[in-house]
């Protein structure tokens, strides 16, 4: 439990946002960790939920809101003094690691093709397809390879908690931007996904009772493929999505270019029960956060990191956004995962700047 308890209920009492994702992750990290400037920390992220209550409050057009706005960018100069994530010695650490990593991505990457284009033959004519098992091999061995490289120098040169601290900064900079320029609200994507469900109830009674009762959802997952290579299925790890059934209707929650086909047996998965209002909640969220995390091709490649940002990410920004806990499930299952899935799963946790546990728990 967080040893403030004002903090946590004001964390509690933000709307439902992807800030709120990046808060869970200075405040956990601020709390397992006992640092000289951790209570300074502690302090400055409570008058910065402070803030954002404010900002709530008010209309977007109210000009005490373009005020507040500024004071949250305030706020984070100083989370990220406190914090001496981005000053000039930050700075300069991660520019070595950054060229470190660059020529590691390389040399490392160039091996990795070499073995994987190998290994993928051997185990492509094992199964009857060589050129296939050849050339995904070759490419899931130059991006893991590279991957490893250029992640390398993080983990060894800086400690988890500074990685913490400046993923969530980042994370937090990032979508108080997003919220200074925002497309559409929150509240007009809950307006729009409840007017979707209220279709779906022949009466106003039946739909309250919805919105009051307890309704399950599941958390699942399913072994995936890599670059849609079905002789590959079971190397990538899991993928993460949440269905949800609202009068035979069914709808998908997830982080991915194309619906999942939810008639495949899930590998894992969990069972959820909330009030209906908390589903709609989850589902305009969901809504809310495709305009700064669409699966597109550029936010894939270019966004998305194995096991820091990914589809389980996505999940547990839905989750944790609803005042929820994270997910359970797990990235990779290594019982059900084939070797080249169980070596890169390995290398993936050992790179990222987060335990295994860190989203399951709660404040």
């Amino acid at each position: 439990m967080f040893t403030s308890m004002n903090i946590f209920l004001q964390y509690q009492k933000l709307p439902a946002s992807e800030l709120k994702y990046h808060l869970y992750i200075l405040l956990k990290a601020a709390q397992d960790n006992n640092q000289s400037y951790t209570s300074a920390l502690k302090s400055a992220l409570e008058r910065f939920i402070k803030t954002l209550n404010q900002i709530n409050e008010l209309s977007p057009e109210d000009p005490k809101a373009l005020n507040l706005l500024m004071t949250l960018n305030q706020q984070i100069i100083e989370l990220k003094e406190i914090a001496n994530t981005h000053g000039f010695s930050a700075q300069l650490k991660n520019g070595l690691c950054l060229v470190i990593g660059t020529v590691n991505a390389i040399l490392i990457g160039t091996i990795g093709a070499l073995v994987g284009f190998m290994g993928g033959l051997i185990y492509g004519i094992s199964n009857g397809k060589p050129l296939a098992g050849m050339l995904s091999g070759w490419f899931l061995g130059m991006m893991t390879g590279g991957m490893l490289g250029f992640r390398l120098p993080k983990k060894l040169f800086k400690d988890s908690l500074q990685r913490q601290l400046t993923f969530g900064l980042n994370g937090l900079a990032e979508a108080t931007e997003h919220l200074q320029n925002e497309v559409l609200s929150l509240t007009h994507y809950h307006d729009e996904v409840t007017q979707e469900v209220r279709a779906l109830f022949a009466t106003q009674e039946e739909f309250q009772q919805f919105l009051q009762n307890d309704i399950q959802y599941k958390v699942n997952t399913f072994l995936a493929s890599f670059i849609g290579q079905p002789i590959l299925h079971g190397c990538a790890g899991q993928h993460a999505y949440i269905t949800l059934l609202i009068q035979e209707k069914e709808y998908l929650i997830e982080f991915a270019p194309d619906a999942t086909d939810t008639s495949e047996t899930p590998s894992q998965y969990e069972t959820r029960q909330v009030k209906g209002a908390k589903l709609i909640e989850m589902l305009a969220l969901h809504r809310k956060l495709l305009e700064t995390n669409a699966p597109s091709l550029e936010n894939i490649f270019f966004k998305m990191k194995p096991g820091d940002n990914d589809c389980f990410s996505y999940i547990n920004k839905i989750l944790l956004g609803t005042n929820q806990q994270g997910t359970q499930l797990r990235r990779f299952d290594k019982l059900k995962m084939k070797f080249f899935g169980q070596m890169l799963g390995q290398s993936i946790e050992f790179l990222s700047p987060f335990e295994e546990d860190f989203f399951r728990t709660s404040l």
